[in-house]
């Protein structure tokens, strides 16, 4: 089973030349030697503490042992920082056969893979977006997309996600069982804002499995890298191959993908090796420590230095002196520093609201009352450092009610809405700012405080002015004059009036469309009855409202 490396090879133009490129490829495949014949770099000497510029020429694909002294195990010249006399082993590997994937060029547009992104066209580039062009500059109006592609090809390019594990590119092809490939693309990245470290994380995966390690898109803006993985297929006879971006942030997460091959790997490799001598200094002794940043500073008697700070993780410092036999004499320190939690926490919580966060819970009717909330708690952070954090949580809080000064709209036509608040500036919804307006037309308001992002709002409705109908319950049509007819009391301006009378069966016995109903209950025995009533207001022609009532008849 071969070792996967990563290899990378970066250049800064691309796809010029398209011809050309194709023939040179060509030539270059029908050349290629298997196994490769390779050239590495002599032995060299170095003192301990000094590193060794390792190289070798000559095949596709390079992989380095040991590398955990190695700047990188995959690229053809990697800086080597033995502490002991090391002999590294270098395989070099061709790469044979054609590209199994399918426009990995782009060059026939936006087909023949699968993605979670969203394809768009023109200007309109976001979050968890992508476009197939030829110029970053035609894809996005924002500035500091510089990247100018220059060339007449076609390429991926990408508006990364602001979540983990979006698949940015995928396709399945067909491949031999128990066969090794190198799975590998073209990566550049098209945001100036790659210096702050907000460039792509991204992942190689098989038949949904991690092949290698996450890697960052290039750090120097508009240069092309090429990044490759190895992977055997083992019994597959498919493989889904898949790019994931594993960073988290939106911002300056913008990148380019191109030449996306999955390629035979020739069997045949050649190894070939080289020494670094490390100088065997005489009283020669390393020593590993760990501290918490609070032990800073942090005083190492060997060489009579303070250290005021130091970076997180591990630090080596190497002594050099002369014992008391006259021989060369050198001290190593490994100091690992490691951080603690932050002593205190000064954060806001809005009123009635839980605070969640740093390890402390506190809950809304804690937070129910305006002032300052004090909790400590002592923790021990991963690496063994303790603390003591205290939060200061203070809580805000903000309320605002509405007052109607006048009640009888419908008679003043005004009405004086005033807010009762515990702020002084009060946003009302006509964008006055005010602890009292006067308004004049019926609807909704609102009134609005703020403080320190915490916020209230209290509404109020004025309504239409009403019109209304009463219905009395009892008809007595005995021609005496008094309450002969039965007729709805109505009060404000109709727009129309209908009434109905049913008998206790459901039976209409009356209706009448005109405006001033009145029902002598002539034809009728004495009995209960039902009368609903239909009407609308003036005010409000286009709600139609409805009473009702039983009625009894007697004579």
């Amino acid at each position: 089973m071969i070792r996967c490396c990563r290899y990378m090879f970066s250049y800064s133009l691309k796809k010029v030349f398209l011809l050309i490129g194709i023939f040179f490829f060509m030539c270059l495949s029908a050349a290629a030697q298997c196994p490769p014949i390779l050239t590495v770099c002599p032995n060299d000497t170095i003192s301990l503490g000094e590193s060794s510029q390792l190289w070798a020429t000559g095949a596709d694909i390079y992989c380095w042992t040991p590398s955990n002294t190695l700047s990188d195990s995959s690229v053809a010249n990697p800086v080597a920082t033995p502490n002991q006399t090391t002999t590294y082993y270098v395989t070099g590997y061709n790469l044979g056969g054609d590209n199994l994937v399918v426009n990995g060029d782009f060059e026939s547009g936006n087909t023949g893979f699968q993605t979670d992104y969203i394809y768009v066209m023109g200007h309109n580039m976001s979050y968890g977006r992508y476009a197939i062009n030829t110029d970053g500059l035609n894809v996005w109006n924002a500035g500091g997309h510089v990247y100018g592609y220059g060339g007449t090809g076609s390429f991926m390019i990408v508006d990364g996600a602001d979540h983990p594990n979006a698949t940015v590119w995928s396709q399945t092809v067909n491949v031999q069982p128990n066969t090794t490939y190198a799975f590998s693309a073209q990566v550049v990245s098209m945001l100036n804002s790659y210096q702050s470290g907000c460039q792509a994380l991204l992942q190689f995966c098989i038949n949904g499995v991690q092949v290698g390690p996450v890697f960052h898109a290039p750090s120097t803006l508009n240069t092309w890298v090429q990044y490759y993985e190895i992977w055997n297929s083992g019994n597959a006879t498919t493989a889904t191959l898949s790019i994931l971006n594993q960073n988290q942030n939106g911002t300056g997460n913008d990148f380019g993908l191109d030449d996306i091959a999955l390629t035979l790997l020739d069997s045949c490799s050649t190894m070939d090796s080289v020494c670094v001598f490390v100088e065997n200094l005489q009283d020669s002794v390393e020593y590993t420590i760990s501290i918490c940043d609070k032990e800073l500073p942090f005083h190492w008697a060997v060489a009579d230095t303070t250290f005021e700070t130091l970076p997180y993780g591990l630090t080596t410092f190497v002594h050099q002196d002369v014992n008391v036999l006259g021989q060369d004499s050198t001290t190593i320190f490994n100091l690992y520093c490691y951080p603690s939690y932050r002593d205190t926490i000064v954060a806001n919580v809005c009123s009635g609201t839980p605070y969640n966060d740093y390890g402390f819970n506190v809950s809304e009717q804690e937070t129910s009352d305006e002032g300052v909330i004090v909790r400590t708690q002592n923790l021990t952070s991963q690496y063994g450092c303790d603390s003591v954090v205290v939060l200061m949580l203070n809580c805000i809080d903000v309320f605002v009610q509405i007052d109607t000064l006048n009640e009888d709209f419908c008679t003043d036509h005004t009405m004086t809405l005033k807010a009762v608040s515990s702020e002084d500036d009060v946003l009302w919804s006509t964008g006055e700012v005010a602890a009292q307006i006067v308004v004049d037309q019926v609807g909704e308001y609102w009134a609005l405080v703020s403080k320190e992002g915490c916020v209230d709002t209290a509404f109020v409705t004025i309504d239409h002015c009403p019109c209304s109908v009463e219905l009395s319950n009892v008809i007595t049509p005995n021609g005496d004059g008094l309450n002969d007819v039965y007729a709805p009391h109505v009060s404000g301006d109709f727009e129309c009036v209908e009434m109905w009378v049913y008998d206790r069966w459901g039976k209409l016995v009356y209706h009448t469309s005109d405006s001033q109903p009145q029902w002598d209950a002539a034809e009728v025995s004495d009995g209960v009855f039902f009368c609903l009533v239909r009407y609308s207001c003036s005010l409000s022609p286009k709600e139609v409202r409805t009473a009702h009532s039983s009625v009894t008849v007697i004579r």
